[in-house]
């Protein structure tokens, strides 16, 4: 099931820590659901399509990292970039 949630990602180059992507229930929630380490990703593909009417002009992509896939959608390719 596909659910909406607000994405922030977090450059450590500064601090030292690793680069992250957060994500959160919405854009008020105050802690993420999950915190991905961008360090632990093999891979980002994008221009991905799935045969779903509400997803067909939308720009898809996925992060694999070593656990896990994450799919994720977005309303445009800038949002995406």
């Amino acid at each position: 099931a596909w659910k909406k949630r607000w994405f922030v990602l977090r450059s450590g180059r500064l601090s030292g820590d690793p680069d992250v992507l957060e994500y959160y229930k919405n854009d008020h929630a105050k802690k993420p659901i999950r915190v991905i380490d961008l360090n632990l990703c093999e891979q980002v593909d994008a221009g991905l399509t799935f045969n779903k009417k509400d997803l067909e002009h939308s720009f898809i992509f996925d992060i694999k990292t070593i656990d896990r896939i994450f799919y994720l959608v977005a309303d445009t390719e800038e949002e995406m970039n």
